[in-house]
């Protein structure tokens, strides 16, 4: 942790703020509102020109981030630290419930799960098969891929962390 120790970090939401404090490393950055628009807002305060920037984060991530920060002069290193895996598993058994109606309710955290999800259903199938079942998004930008691909969104967290998605949830309910 020494040799980090000069370095500034940013992260997009508290839960990434909380794991790297547990290995010793606290956050300088960490935005109100946890999506990459609210992180460009916040190195709109820094002076970043000719900084370079390491940004660590998913292949399928949006570009916003790294084309603004190099707009602002910084210099930045984009790094596939992960990326998303479609998984075929089990489509049968969930067009199963789907048809069934034995599922009340769907999650999407990210919106790579919501096109991953839309792709393991038949097309001709698809609006028959999503029909009452309630839909809850993290985020409003997840939110949109969803609308965007034809799924109808009930519930959006207004904090876009899963305990903000649990809670919009347990409000949705109640």
């Amino acid at each position: 942790m020494r040799a980090l120790r000069n370095l500034r970090i940013a992260v997009i939401g508290p839960a990434t703020a909380k794991r790297l404090f547990d290995f010793g490393l606290r956050s300088d950055i960490v935005p109100e509102s946890y999506q990459a628009e609210a992180v460009v807002e916040a190195f709109a305060k820094e002076d970043i020109k000719g900084k370079k920037i390491l940004l660590p984060r998913a292949k399928e991530a949006r570009p916003i981030l790294p084309v603004e920060l190099t707009k602002m002069g910084a210099v930045v290193d984009e790094v596939t630290a992960y990326h998303t895996k479609e998984v075929r598993d089990n489509i049968d058994l969930l067009i199963k419930q789907l048809e069934e109606k034995t599922i009340d309710l769907i999650t999407f955290t990210s919106s790579s799960t919501v096109k991953n999800f839309h792709t393991l259903l038949p097309p001709e199938k698809f609006e028959t098969l999503m029909h009452g079942v309630v839909i809850a998004c993290i985020g409003p930008i997840t939110a949109d891929t969803a609308r965007e691909l034809g799924i109808d969104v009930q519930i959006t967290a207004e904090s876009y962390t899963i305990a903000g998605l649990c809670k919009a949830i347990v409000q949705h309910y109640t």
